[in-house]
This record gives structure tokens, C-alpha cells and sequence, in this order.
């Protein structure tokens, strides 16, 4: 796959433009539909979807990431991702659906239906920069980080993001 460029989804030279990338997961775990007689049916389906989208990320940043920050061709360069973008959100729906035939006269036939959805929240977070600006030393070190950070998430992540330790606060300066 190598020598005809595929398989390597980040290392195609482009002129070094940024790079996107939006995923999307659906998975159906309930669903079924009951006929209630000639005409009629209703139907009931669960189903738990998290989408995720990354925007203006350089290339450099991307190799060091899909790469475990094992890639010297970037260490000791200056790179900057000015616009960086991350967001996640993941849902799962509950739809119930119902449908009649309305008019059935031979070749003229009219069927109409409605479903009604609820949405219970999961899991939300995002991550923006508009001056993220790096210098890596090697796998391990950093020559310098920088950056003006948002970043939001919702409540049922806090015990994952939240520092355990009040008193240990993020912080940067110089080495």
C-alpha cells in the first residue's frame, strides 16, 4: 500500500495545506417495527450515535500525533496551528414511529406517518486555539508550547478531565 500512497491518509504532500477530519459512529440497538393489522404499524427504535470533528490542524501536528510524537522530521521545527479545532459529541436517540394507510383505491394509494424522538445527552467536549504555536525537542521533550485555549465540556466528563487535586494546577513558564 505504501508505494502507491495509500494507507498513509496523513503523510500525502499537498502543499502542506491543514487538514480536516469528521467521524461518524451509529450503532442501532434496539429496533423493531409491529404491524397492527392491514394498515396500521408502529414502531420503536434506540439507537446511540457520537459524532467527532477535527479542523485546521497542520500537518506536522497530526504526524507527531499518529505517529506517538516518534517522528524527527518535525522535532526542533517551529510550527504553528493558528485556527485548531476539536469537537466530540455523542447522543442516543429514542424513536417512536407510527404510519397508516390513509387511501387505498387500486392504483391510487396514500400512506402517511410521524415519528417522535427524544435525545438524552451523553458526552460533549471541544477544544479551540487561535494561536496554538509549538517547537518539539524529541518524543518526550518540548522546546516550547503556546497558546490562547477554549475548551468546554459537559458535566458527566468532569470526572475524567477535572484534576483529582485542587491544590496541583496546570502551568507553564520557561525551562
Amino acid at each position: 500500500y505504501k508505494a502507491r500512497g495509500l494507507g498513509q491518509l496523513f503523510e500525502i504532500n499537498d502543499n502542506n495545506k491543514d487538514r480536516s477530519a469528521f467521524l461518524n459512529a451509529e450503532f442501532d440497538i434496539l429496533n423493531f417495527m409491529v404491524s397492527l393489522g392491514k394498515k396500521r404499524a408502529i414502531g420503536f427504535q434506540i439507537r446511540s450515535r457520537s459524532i467527532f470533528n477535527l479542523d485546521d490542524v497542520s500537518p506536522e501536528l497530526i504526524r507527531l500525533g499518529s505517529n506517538e510524537f516518534e517522528f524527527p522530521n518535525v522535532f526542533d521545527l517551529n510550527i504553528d496551528d493558528e485556527e485548531f479545532n476539536m469537537s466530540m459529541n455523542s447522543w442516543i436517540e429514542y424513536n417512536l414511529s407510527y404510519a397508516q394507510v390513509l387511501y387505498d383505491q387500486d392504483k391510487h394509494f396514500l400512506k402517511a406517518g410521524g415519528k417522535l424522538k427524544f435525545l438524552q445527552g451523553v458526552a460533549a467536549a471541544y477544544l479551540h486555539s487561535s494561536d496554538l504555536k509549538f517547537n518539539i525537542k524529541n518524543d518526550t521533550t518540548s522546546n516550547s508550547i503556546s497558546g490562547n485555549f477554549d475548551y468546554g465540556y459537559s458535566e458527566n466528563l468532569g470526572g475524567f478531565i477535572e484534576n483529582e487535586n485542587p491544590s496541583e494546577e496546570f502551568s507553564s513558564g520557561n525551562i
